[in-house]
């Protein structure tokens, strides 16, 4: 933490007692930091008491004791600062913080240096938290304040915020964090933000990359139970766009009770019943990856979703080539594809895989094969 040595409040010129940081410590200012100015041996101050006030004169003295260098010099350090730019200065470097702001858990966690005036006056709840833990700091005192429920990444832009009146989002899930955080912690400027950036990516929204197509289906998870009329618009646009969006990579990452409300909507009509198979299978299959299945069980997984597939849209040799070497279809489907195809039913294909080596799949790819080459 900081260290500073103590000067009296209007005397003293000796440099040894200048108000700053101790070298050694993380917080001591580079060459280019803004110093203090410097006071002349002679200043203007030793010679007044402390409620006479200064003259023309003693102003005239001070520009002589090196006020103006020292001002140019910080000028060529770091340019002329607005307001914001000095804030955002502050957050950067950490200079002059009082407060570790430790977030995340474990060795996940990163803490931030903040300073307790800007938090205390962001908003009530912030005053509040900051209050409680260190009522009455000393003037070297560092508050330790612990977040657990947030990421650092995006606590970053909670802090930006909250130093600079400005967010810099480009991804829904981080959006959708700010806009928790907006209601937690009574930032009301920062939830309008984010909602006004979600707003904007649906009003606008075209499925022109996996990444937009993704995002659409994590604010669709994520609205689901708080933001209803958002989630309705998700709706909309997935259900009249559907062949344009699925698959995609947020589709993939569903879970299945989503998965099955998106494939088994009675208002979703999808063109390709081959491709929408494949999306399927692949959500399949990555569904046993995440939870270590084998894939024998992908049946299983898919089974209720198969069930909206058209088969009888879907060509012959798309059906040999990828539907029945996917190990997704069930018995009915399987009885269906022979009796349609006038072929014979063999009675040794048992769907519980108890009695012949091969798989069903396996074993009905087999005679289909013979059937063709036939």
């Amino acid at each position: 933490m900081a260290t500073w040595t103590t000067r009296p409040a209007l005397r003293g010129t000796d440099d040894s007692c200048c108000w700053a940081p101790s070298p050694s410590s993380p917080l001591a200012p580079s060459c280019c930091t803004p110093s203090t100015p410097p006071m002349s041996p002679h200043s203007p101050w030793d010679d007044q008491s402390a409620s006479q006030e200064l003259t023309d004169s003693d102003l005239d003295d001070m520009d002589d004791s090196g006020f103006h260098d020292w001002l140019e010099s910080q000028v060529v350090a770091t340019g002329e600062m607005s307001v914001l730019e000095r804030l955002q200065y502050l957050l950067d470097t950490g200079q002059f913080a009082d407060v570790n702001i430790r977030v995340g858990q474990g060795s996940n966690a990163t803490v931030f240096k903040a300073h307790r005036l800007l938090l205390a006056t962001a908003s009530q709840p912030l005053y509040r938290l900051v209050y409680q833990v260190c009522p009455s700091p000393g003037p070297n005192d560092v508050t330790t304040i612990r977040v657990t429920d947030m990421t650092p990444k995006d606590f970053e832009y909670i802090l930006k915020y909250i130093y600079t009146d400005q967010i810099d989002c480009k991804n829904i899930n981080v959006a959708f964090e700010l806009l928790r955080a907006s209601r937690k912690w009574g930032l009301a400027g920062l939830g309008i933000k984010s909602l006004t950036y979600l707003e904007e990516f649906i009003d606008n929204f075209e499925p022109t990359s996996d990444d937009k197509k993704s995002n659409l289906f994590d604010l669709l998870v994520l609205s689901e139970e708080t933001l209803n009329e958002m989630s309705e618009k998700c709706w909309q646009i997935l259900l009249k766009r559907a062949n344009e969006i699925i698959p995609c990579e947020g589709f993939l990452n569903l879970n299945k009770s989503m998965v099955k409300k998106v494939i088994c909507h009675k208002d979703l009509k999808f063109d390709n019943q081959l491709k929408l198979f494949e999306a399927i299978r692949d959500w399949g299959l990555r569904y046993l990856q995440k939870h270590n299945l084998k894939v024998m069980q992908l049946g299983t997984v898919v089974d209720e979703l198969i069930k909206v597939i058209d088969f009888e849209r879907i060509s012959d040799s798309d059906f040999i080539n990828t539907v029945l070497t996917s190990e997704c279809l069930g018995k009915a489907e399987v009885i269906a594809f022979f009796m349609t195809h006038g072929l014979e039913i063999p009675r040794n294909l048992d769907f519980n895989n108890n009695k012949q080596t091969l798989s069903p799949v396996a074993a009905l790819l087999v005679v289909v094969l013979r059937h063709v080459r036939g």
